[in-house]
């Protein structure tokens, strides 16, 4: 008699997919929160790691990461110059548009009354599904599953 163990590697694929959404979401809700908190202009803005900017920075010389694939800052402007709030990171994962053609690159930016710059979809697949969050233009995340395509 032979016994077959469930393979788990696809639990822990969906597990961590489930975990970039949710630190994007983790970010975006910092972002918002302390702007309007604050009554200060804060930047979401994709980052490689911690040490790659820093605070102090001025605004014109703040540049951001290509895309979101390994991690996202949080950045609070005072008198021009930005300061890392919080850095999150992850392994490397595409994340694309919630058409699936392109990685996202955008600078989110938040005013004093909690508004975003634009909206946007973070779409991270893992085989053909799809978990997504989704931002609208008054800054209000929202994770949706099969919003986007694979």
């Amino acid at each position: 008699m032979s016994l077959a163990a469930p393979s788990f590697h696809q639990l822990i694929m969906r597990a961590q997919q489930r975990v970039v959404v949710l630190k994007l979401e983790a970010a975006v809700r910092l972002a918002r929160h302390t702007a309007i908190r604050e009554g200060r202009k804060v930047l979401l803005c994709p980052m490689a790691s911690e040490l790659s900017f820093s605070s102090g920075a001025d605004v014109v010389d703040l540049a951001c990461a290509k895309d979101y694939r390994t991690g996202v800052g949080v950045w609070v402007e005072a008198d021009n110059q930005w300061s890392l709030l919080r850095f999150w990171h992850w392994p490397r994962t595409v994340i694309t548009n919630r058409v699936g053609d392109r990685p996202v690159t955008v600078k989110l930016q938040f005013l004093s009354n909690g508004l975003s710059n634009r909206n946007v979809t973070w779409s991270v697949c893992l085989g053909n599904q799809n978990l997504s969050l989704v931002l609208n233009r008054i800054g209000r995340p929202v994770i949706r599953k099969n919003w986007g395509a694979c």
